[in-house]
């Protein structure tokens, strides 16, 4: 009977050593993570970065062509004010540059709106899988709007989460 105590006790001990180091280590199961730095540190959000850029500088390639041949046209009208050839061609070369300047710019707003939307559904899906395979209940975003006014470093795991979703991006 006395040996069943000593047991007992034994395990209630250190179970109450493992609690406590448990949450004294952070592992309390809320925890929380920098927002804005996950995101900035995602190796598929820079590689997107790099796609939108490529895709931008083609696009300012047209626009600028667009622009200097409009800007000789102007140029030529400007040396012959009587030519109304030179009036028409303008015109309707200046309505399609602000046509195609305007589809363009719109263009570009819906591809960073769509680059956005993939990262962050995608970073949503790695942080699901981290919480569930870290067991945590809770992993809180803080993101300068004020939501978390205050939270200690030690259950901080914005390094962690950003190392892991890269890995889960790379495959591993």
């Amino acid at each position: 009977m006395m040996k069943k105590i000593y047991i007992s006790v034994a395990v209630l001990l250190i179970l109450g050593l493992g609690a406590l180091l448990y949450f004294k280590e952070g592992k309390s199961g809320i925890v929380w993570m920098d927002v804005n730095k996950v995101y900035s540190d995602f190796d598929y959000k820079k590689e997107m970065d790099a796609k939108y850029l490529k895709t931008e500088t083609a696009r300012k390639k047209i626009i600028d062509s667009l622009e200097l041949d409009l800007k000789l046209i102007f140029n030529q009208m400007q040396n012959n004010p009587k030519d109304d050839e030179k009036v028409i061609l303008f015109e309707t070369k200046r309505a399609y540059f602000l046509e195609k300047k305007q589809q363009l710019d719109s263009d570009s707003e819906n591809t960073r709106a769509k680059y956005y939307e993939q990262i962050v559904s995608q970073i949503n899906q790695y942080v699901r899988d981290y919480g569930k395979e870290k067991g945590y209940s809770v992993i809180l975003g803080a993101d300068g709007t004020g939501a978390i006014m205050y939270a200690e470093e030690k259950i901080d795991i914005t390094k962690e989460i950003t190392t892991y979703v890269n890995n889960k991006y790379k495959g591993l």
